[in-house]
């Protein structure tokens, strides 16, 4: 996650393209519209977006620090890691 005060689209941003799953409380599913790529998910009411990890193209200078929607991860994932694991999003999140 980053602040909004912090991210900035840099091109493409007419490529942008959403779609509001009925179920969802909270996310909207942003992509891209020519390649299909998903793109980070803004958050305007809480100020951040939050960016897939497989978007990034160098390593970011943070590491994770917690795993959200534990419970409904896959048999196959991996660990905590020793990090704090929530059910769901944290209260104050």
């Amino acid at each position: 996650m980053v602040e909004l005060e912090n991210y900035q689209w840099t091109k493409g941003e007419h490529l942008i393209k959403f779609f509001k799953v009925p179920e969802a409380e909270r996310f909207t599913n942003y992509f891209c519209s020519e390649c299909g790529s998903p793109l980070p998910k803004i958050r305007p009411n809480v100020d951040i977006a939050v960016i897939p990890a497989g978007s990034l193209d160098d390593e970011p200078d943070f590491k994770p620090q917690a795993h959200i929607f534990w419970n409904s991860r896959t048999e196959w994932s991996c660990g905590s890691g020793d990090l704090p694991v929530f059910e769901e999003y944290p209260s104050d999140s």
